[in-house]
């Protein structure tokens, strides 16, 4: 009966929570399969408690079956994929922490932060870290999904929503209210486990890992809220509403890449005709602009703020537009613009 007593204490001790209790297969009989059974088992538990600590951050459930069934998946290393990266962060948060105490901070930090992980899982998104107030998310990994950039793009726009979630309670309490910025791009990463033996990181490396993160404080510079790269605009075009914005050359790149602002769902314009109105004097003076003719770029886009002066990107290429017929460039002349800060 010994084999039968040892197995029942070490089902006692996984019982208790301890998954590294293993029995010795003493014999080949029916006793003997059992313990070698239970050794499986508290193999197989000791692999998915690995799981979830690996991956314990606001996961989708889909994305703890597809690893419970693909263990290889998170084994060490990585693999080549294609993904869209986001990046966000909020604007002015560290003027906002420097006026209130460290609790009102907490707290607000911790309302947003938690709004935001919760509809990055329902957008199939996988939340790679916390960056102060910052997020870094990715989409397509490590469940395999088609539809990456569109759950991306609509996380972003989520993004929106949930900061006028707590501005809404940041304004009955007489604070300030937040901005946020938010940058996505597509491209080949490598994706999976990084690390050494004692720590290890679920995450994604690569050249397009950079560029997302460098969209979202390109935001800044165009007073924008949602930048995105080509490689994502075209992947969701037809089912967002945006604007091309320019081709820019980001701080420590070397290609220009384009840049869009999405602004909703497709069907937003419909809606708020006079943005509407806005982007297509907007679009009016980008052409010109592209083409040399400065002065009508210059009328275009003074027509896009007399519609809407608060229109971030008509403000910009009117201040280039202005110097330009001020000072007429040479024939050198190139439309894209090198941006100089992160």
């Amino acid at each position: 009966s010994r084999p039968v007593v040892a197995l029942k204490e070490a089902a006692d001790q996984v019982a208790a929570g301890d998954l590294g209790v293993q029995v010795e297969v003493q014999s080949r009989d029916e006793i003997g399969h059992l313990a070698d059974s239970f050794n499986r088992m508290t193999e197989g538990l000791r692999e998915r408690d690995r799981i979830k600590n690996t991956f314990k951050r606001y996961l989708a459930p889909d994305v703890v079956d597809y690893l419970l069934a693909n263990p290889e998946a998170q084994s060490p290393g990585g693999e080549r994929r294609r993904l869209t990266m986001l990046f966000s962060d909020l604007a002015g948060f560290t003027t906002f922490s420097e006026a209130h105490s460290p609790e009102q901070v907490v707290g607000v930090l911790n309302e947003y932060l938690g709004l935001i992980s919760d509809q990055l899982v329902v957008r199939g998104g996988t939340l790679d870290k916390y960056m102060g107030d910052g997020v870094m998310a990715f989409f397509g990994a490590p469940l395999p999904r088609e539809d990456h950039a569109m759950g991306a793009v609509l996380a972003a726009l989520d993004h929106l929503d949930v900061v006028n979630q707590v501005n809404v309670q940041l304004e009955k309490a007489g604070m300030p209210l937040l901005r946020v910025r938010v940058g996505l791009h597509t491209g080949d990463v490598i994706c999976g486990n990084i690390g050494g033996e004692q720590a290890q990181d679920y995450t994604v490396i690569g050249d397009a890992v950079n560029l997302a993160a460098r969209l979202e404080g390109v935001n800044k510079a165009y007073r924008t809220s949602i930048l995105v790269s080509e490689d994502v605009w075209q992947e969701v075009a037809e089912e967002f509403d945006g604007r091309e914005i320019d081709s820019v050359r980001v701080k420590g790149k070397t290609e220009a890449v384009r840049i869009y602002e999405v602004l909703g769902v497709a069907g937003w314009f419909a809606e708020h005709p006079g943005k509407a109105a806005v982007v297509e004097r907007f679009n009016e003076g980008l052409v010109a602009y592209r083409d040399a003719r400065f002065e009508a770029a210059q009328a275009a886009f003074s027509a896009a703020l007399a519609l809407d002066s608060s229109d971030g990107p008509s403000r910009v290429f009117l201040a280039r537009s202005e110097r330009l017929v001020a000072e007429p460039p040479g024939e050198s002349w190139s439309p894209v613009w090198t941006l100089t800060s992160k």
